[in-house]
């Protein structure tokens, strides 16, 4: 008489017994490991990438617009440059300069000039001096005694009369800075130690 035996069943975590064998890898089934003659795969360039959004995205430069050399008006300005000097640069436009020179009549002969007007620390009145102007846009560097205050004026100048056409600000140049006394080159530390002196 024979004996039948129930057919085992599949454990949690165990494969049932009639499963069958494992399955066998065989080396062209496995994935290769990289080498050093394979590199690994490049990432993901930027192309890949979804494109941003039109109001993301930065606008291109516009191009930088002509900055013009005269603001056209009649302007005057005065710049300390030191103690001794300041700079002084203009702009005139033709019609304040025809306004000055029919105010002077047309039958007297007249310059255009930059007065300027330097009072020197201790003096009371200011002493004048005029240098030519024959351009409507340009600077000049003037000479004053240290620490003066400045004041300048551009107009039209005839034999006895003078036309301001446009003034400049005042400007108080420094006083001089004393110089620093440089440091002794030696210093006299007296005779060396008998101890010293017999080396």
């Amino acid at each position: 008489m024979s004996v039948t035996h129930p057919t085992p069943t599949a454990r949690r975590g165990r494969l049932p017994v009639d499963a069958g064998p494992p399955p066998v890898y065989t080396r062209s089934d496995t994935p290769a490991e990289p080498t050093m003659s394979q590199p690994p795969e490049p990432a993901a360039s930027d192309d890949a990438l979804p494109a941003a959004p039109e109001s993301f995205a930065t606008p291109p430069p516009s191009p930088p617009s002509a900055l013009p050399l005269v603001g056209g008006r009649d302007r005057l300005e005065v710049v300390s440059r030191g103690p001794t000097s300041a700079l002084m640069f203009w702009e005139l436009t033709a019609d304040a300069v025809a306004r000055a020179r029919a105010t002077l009549g047309p039958d007297q002969p007249s310059t255009l000039v930059l007065r300027v007007y330097a009072n020197a620390p201790g003096t009371a009145a200011p002493a004048v001096t005029d240098h030519p102007v024959d351009r409507w846009l340009g600077h000049r560097i003037v000479e004053a005694p240290a620490g003066a205050r400045l004041t300048a004026s551009l107009g039209m100048r005839a034999e006895a009369s003078f036309v301001h056409i446009v003034d400049g600000t005042a400007v108080r140049l420094p006083d001089p800075v004393a110089p620093i006394e440089a440091p002794a080159d030696r210093i006299d530390l007296g005779p060396r130690p008998a101890r010293e002196a017999a080396r």
